[in-house]
């Protein structure tokens, strides 16, 4: 019913006022002669909430990723905002009522082909579609456009925005027709007090406060009817002080031009129009009968201007009639003790009208029956009675369909189990360089996958993995949480008195019980680790040797159950695990590790995901995470068996985020390959190895450890199914149970040895810093280091070695030693011969304390790794083939 032309402009800004909704409040209080605490009804037309919110600007909205689901699913965000928007009304001490659009009638046909013609949006859903079928001839942009330009109501979301309002006491009422109609009513019958809409003719049907606009601080813009009338449009007419009464403003819309004229054109225009009305209200009472009928006469359509001038005035609302004549209709609207009849909507407050206004002849005033025009696409069949209007007033039923509200659709995987809206989407018919983010990490959410720091790149190789390996989505009751980001809860404990967890010295007895005795098995850890590749198994051992797990940590139960099997018992192993990437940004990061163990009657297994589940991005299958973690309770039965909780802790390794927040001494973490530290190591490792390695084994092995951190676990987990693809030679995988057993062999002798199970206890490496802070009196020590210096000078000198910050220091410290006299006799002489202390008889000879010794022990000192071997030696390099795996000499 809006306004054309320029003459809106008269409703939308000149009779705007600025103030505030506190100020609107009291002036709605003193209106109605109330007390302070009393709280005016804002009805809002919430057709205008709802477009806004649909046509949100910023192209990947929640809204657009929503309304564009395949298959459908709730588009929350609308009812979200919608509500929102009402709150901000009720804490400025206002009640809501949310008004909605009623049916589609014959005055406004022409009006809404005419919309539909502008927004082109049939042509553009078509374009949509095909984008979807031809994705490479249209950019992501050009369809986050299309999508914005084809949204419009639907049922649906209406169902849910009247669902929200509801939970959050929030009244809702239908409308028979136009909102506009049914707010008029509301107010003309004393129930609302101020309306909220930017439509610029709802102030032509006389709603004193149309809230146009609001700010969170509770600022807001006012359409008052009060200036229109006393201030605007005497002035527009150049009549000052003229009286204005509502059908002087409705002739003055219907001249300007409006929705119910044809093809929804001004007539006049602002100017022609205000002259023409100071004519008209310049007059007596018959000079302005006249008037209207002279001006009929000479209208294009002058049927319709007829109808259209009386729309203005008694256009189709449903009227509130209270069953107790005492009560007024605003009481019986808050208590619900009314019934509801369709008349007009300029009634007074006790209007008791039941039909609808015909001409004398007996056909319609508006050209149609209200009441057949609702119900005349309903199609309920004779069996089914009538709803009433009271039914569509209080949007029991819906007016233009005769039924309840539909929802969307529910959603089921392929065990036809009800799943999350979002959970299933058909990619088939919508490629996912159209999908936004936000779908892909809650269709990923759905199954059991964690999205956190994952990037769209990693969630699209995600996605492509999940639907190779068809991995369906868990059912909705296993699932909490909403939004773009749900959490599995496939195993809870049933109720408060159920909790059992056990830790410590319990878990460990609970650990190598029958419960976790299919860990024993060679062919069940062959099954487990049977689509792990060698980079994968070393990142498992990776995390069970540098402390990822922290043993305090441990927690088992018996005692959860799950929804999906609902008379199962199973076993739960609970731990925390450092991730893989140990940069910056990660410190303190865990993700949750579960192992469930289910009794099947026959014996206990290990059960896959969603019992089993990892909080990493790849935890869905068996991530380096869930191996280390099932490694580590092998070992528990296996190498570890009488230990106790105490004493396991103090062989395992230290907490990584523990160790990582100390200062450490690096020669004590890296130690020099001759020093006793090193030989202690080699020795461990020497002991502790059961068999010699397969060369060409463990060179891949190695090439696969150099390379196994660089790499997230998405990437890893690509890379691995690629590897496990191209395996021809099974025999190449490293045995991990092996691996396992030598490591634990490790650990005993590092603990018989050294007193801890790992050089890198944080107790001993502070011990070990205090020592290397104290002053160094060793003779020993100072000569192996004064040695080092010498022998970089010497390199440098000679030309086969760069001249780095450390060989400058070493040049200033011991260059003019060199110069004076041979190495060998300054040390003797200085040192009282300590080579014979540290080396032993054969100190000083050349092969002992040859350069190569020096500068292949600082080689990343940039000391050229290409030069020829210059000491002249041939040293033995039997020991160093061994050299430590783990790093310690990086």
């Amino acid at each position: 019913m809006g306004l054309k032309g320029e003459g809106r402009e008269v409703f939308s800004k000149d009779s705007v006022v600025q103030t505030t909704l506190p100020a609107l409040r009291q002036k709605c209080i003193k209106a109605r002669g109330a007390d302070s605490d009393y709280r005016p009804l804002a009805a809002v037309d919430t057709a205008i909430w709802e477009n806004q919110t649909l046509r949100n600007p910023h192209k990947n909205s929640k809204v657009s990723a929503q309304y564009h689901a395949n298959p459908k699913v709730p588009v929350i965000a609308v009812s979200t905002a919608i509500v929102k928007k009402a709150s901000l009304l009720r804490r400025n001490g206002f009640d809501v009522v949310l008004v909605f659009d009623g049916v589609k009638h014959p005055l406004k046909d022409d009006e809404h082909k005419s919309r539909a013609g502008r927004a082109k949006i049939e042509e553009k859903k078509a374009n949509l579609l095909d984008a979807y079928k031809n994705p490479s001839k249209y950019s992501e942009e050009q369809v986050s456009l299309l999508k914005r330009d084809t949204v419009s109501p639907r049922e649906d979301i209406t169902h849910e925005v009247v669902s929200c309002a509801r939970k959050n006491s929030i009244y809702v009422v239908g409308s028979a027709l136009e909102t506009d109609h049914q707010i008029g009513a509301l107010q003309n019958q004393g129930i609302i007090d101020v309306a909220v809409s930017t439509d610029t003719d709802i102030l032509g049907l006389g709603v004193k406060h149309v809230i146009k606009s609001m700010n969170k601080d509770g600022r807001c813009k006012v359409m008052s009817y009060e200036k229109l009338t006393q201030k605007v449009l005497p002035k527009e007419f150049g009549l000052p002080g003229v009286q204005i009464s509502q059908f002087d403003v409705a002739l003055y819309c219907n001249m300007l031009g409006n929705d119910f004229l044809p093809s929804g054109k001004a007539n006049d225009g602002r100017k022609r129009t205000a002259t023409k009305m100071k004519d008209y209200l310049s007059r007596s009472e018959e000079g302005r009968r006249e008037f209207i009928q002279s001006y009929r006469d000479d209208h294009e359509t002058p049927e319709r201007f007829d109808k259209s001038l009386f729309f203005w005035q008694h256009a189709p609302a449903y009227i509130v009639v209270p069953k107790s004549p005492e009560v007024s209709p605003k009481d019986a609207f808050i208590s619900g003790e009314y019934d509801i009849v369709l008349g007009s909507m300029m009634v007074s407050p006790n209007h008791r009208g039941d039909s609808f206004y015909r001409e004398e002849d007996g056909t319609p005033k508006l050209g149609f029956m209200p009441e057949e025009e609702m119900r005349k696409n309903h199609n309920l069949g004779d069996d089914v009675e009538p709803p009433s209007h009271r039914d569509f007033f209080q949007l029991e039923k819906y007016v233009r369909t005769g039924k309840p509200l539909e929802p969307v659709e529910k959603q089921y995987n392929k065990n036809n189990q009800e799943v999350a809206h979002g959970a299933n989407i058909r990619f088939e018919e919508v490629p996912v360089k159209f999908i936004q983010t936000r779908q892909l990490e809650f269709w990923l959410s759905c199954r059991g996958v964690c999205t956190v720091d994952m990037e769209r790149p990693q969630m699209v190789t995600m996605v492509e993995k999940l639907r190779r390996n068809e991995v369906d989505a868990l059912p909705y009751f296993v699932l909490r949480g909403g939004g773009a980001y749900v959490a599995v809860c496939t195993l809870e404990f049933m109720d408060e008195e159920s909790v059992d967890w056990k830790t410590k010295d319990d878990a460990l007895e609970e650990i190598r019980g029958e419960k976790c005795a299919c860990l024993d098995s060679p062919e069940f850890m062959s099954e487990v680790f049977a689509s792990a590749h060698n980079a994968k198994r070393l990142r498992c051992l990776k995390h069970l040797k540098s402390g990822s797990f922290d043993i305090v940590n441990l927690k088992v139960s018996s005692s959860l159950k799950s929804k999906l099997i609902p008379d199962s018992t199973f076993f739960v192993v609970e731990f925390s695990c450092a991730p893989s990437q140990k940069g910056l940004g990660a410190e303190g990061k865990v993700y949750s590790l579960r192992l469930a163990f289910r009794d099947t009657g026959s014996g206990w297994i290990l059960m896959p995901t969603p019992y089993s589940l990892c909080a990493c991005p790849v935890g869905v299958w068996i991530c380096a995470h869930r191996g280390g973690e099932v490694l580590l309770l092998w070992a528990i039965r296996q190498c570890f068996k009488g230990l106790s909780f105490e004493e396991l802790r103090f062989r395992l390794p230290a907490n990584i985020h523990a160790f990582a927040n100390q200062l450490h001494m690096v020669h004590y973490l890296y130690p020099a390959p001759y020093s006793s530290e090193s030989r202690i190591e080699k020795k461990i490792k020497k002991e502790a190895k059961e068999a010699p390695t397969n060369d060409s084994t463990r060179q891949s092995d190695e090439d696969d450890r150099a390379d196994v951190d660089a790499r997230g676990d998405i990437e890893l987990e690509d890379e691995n199914d690629r590897e496990m693809a191209a395996e021809t030679d099974l025999s190449r995988l490293i045995d991990l149970c092996k691996e396992v057993t030598t490591w634990s062999k490790e650990i005993e002798l590092s603990y018989e040895i050294r007193g801890v199970g790992h050089r890198y206890d944080p107790k001993e490496s502070q011990a070990a810093a205090i020592e290397a802070a104290m002053p160094d009196t060793d003779p020993g020590s100072m000569a192996r280091r004064q040695m080092r210096y010498i022998n970089q000078v010497r390199s440098v000198r000679a030309g086969r070695a760069p001249r780095t910050l450390y060989g400058r220091f070493a040049e200033e410290y011991a260059g003019n030693i060199c110069d004076e006299m041979s190495f060998e006799c300054r040390l003797r002489d200085h040192m009282n011969d300590p080579y014979e202390q540290i080396y032993g008889d054969d100190a000083g000879t050349e092969s002992d304390c040859d350069a190569e010794d020096i500068d292949g022990e600082y080689a990343y000192y940039e000391v050229d790794s290409d030069d020829e071997d210059y000491s002249g030696s041939e040293r033995s390099t039997e020991d160093d083939d061994e050299d430590d795996s783990d790093g310690s000499n990086a």
